[in-house]
C-alpha cells in the first residue's frame, strides 16, 4: 500500500513538472510574440504636424503653415538592455507672415536633422497584450534650421535670412492599430513642443 501511495505521489509530481514546463513554454512564446513591434532592421516612415517651438519665431510672426514634416527610421541594434536603438533622418517645413502698412514679409523655415532614439520594450514589465502594441521611446535630435524671407520690399527686412544649429530632446510613443500602422505623439523641448502624426512599419 505504501509503495502504491509513493508511486502515485511520484506520478503526480512528474505530471505537475510537465504541466509547469508547458506553462513556461507558453509564457515564453507569448512574450516573444509581444516583443516583435520593434526589432533590428525594422524600417519606419512617419508624417507629422507640430505645435509650438523655438525654431519658428513663435512669439513674433503669424502662423501660416504649422511645422509639417517626415521622418525615416531604421532600428540598428539587437536588444540592448530593455530595448533597441534606432537612427533616423527628419525634415520639416513651416511658414509665418509679418506685415504692416509699409511692408509684408513671408518667412520660410526648413529644418533637417538626424536623430537617435532608444525604444523601450514594455513587455519586459507588463504581460497585458496592450503593451505589445506600444512603442515608447526617447532620443536626441541634432540638425540645422534655415530661415528665408520672401518680401516685395528689398530695402527693408525685419529678420534676415539665417542658418542656425539646433538640438532637441524627444520623448514619445507609437500605438499600433495593426502590424504596420500606428499613431504617434512626441514631446520636444526646443524645435517643436508637440508632434502628432502617423507611422507606417515598412517591414516585419
Amino acid at each position: 500500500m505504501m509503495q502504491k501511495t509513493y508511486f502515485c505521489k511520484k506520478l503526480n509530481y512528474s505530471t505537475m513538472k510537465k504541466q509547469l514546463a508547458l506553462i513556461v513554454v507558453v509564457l515564453l512564446t507569448t512574450f516573444s510574440s509581444f516583443g516583435q513591434i520593434v526589432s533590428k532592421n525594422n524600417h519606419f516612415a512617419s508624417a507629422f504636424i507640430g505645435l509650438g517651438g523655438n525654431a519658428y519665431d513663435v512669439l513674433y510672426y503669424n502662423l501660416l503653415v504649422p511645422p509639417v514634416g517626415v521622418q525615416y527610421e531604421v532600428i540598428v541594434t539587437d536588444k540592448v538592455g530593455i530595448g533597441h536603438v534606432g537612427v533616423s533622418g527628419i525634415a520639416s517645413y513651416a511658414a509665418r507672415t509679418y506685415g504692416s502698412l509699409l511692408y509684408n514679409s513671408l518667412y520660410h523655415y526648413f529644418t533637417v536633422g538626424a536623430r537617435g532614439a532608444y525604444h523601450f520594450d514594455l513587455t519586459e514589465f507588463f504581460d497585458d497584450p496592450i503593451f505589445s502594441k506600444l512603442d515608447p521611446y526617447a532620443g536626441l535630435m541634432l540638425g540645422m534650421n534655415f530661415r528665408m524671407e520672401t518680401s516685395p520690399d528689398d530695402f527693408y527686412t525685419t529678420a534676415p535670412n539665417r542658418v542656425i544649429p539646433i538640438a532637441d530632446l524627444i520623448v514619445g510613443g507609437r500605438y499600433f492599430f495593426s502590424d504596420n500602422l500606428a499613431v504617434m505623439a512626441e514631446l520636444g523641448f526646443n524645435v517643436t513642443f508637440l508632434n502628432v502624426g502617423v507611422t507606417m512599419k515598412l517591414n516585419k
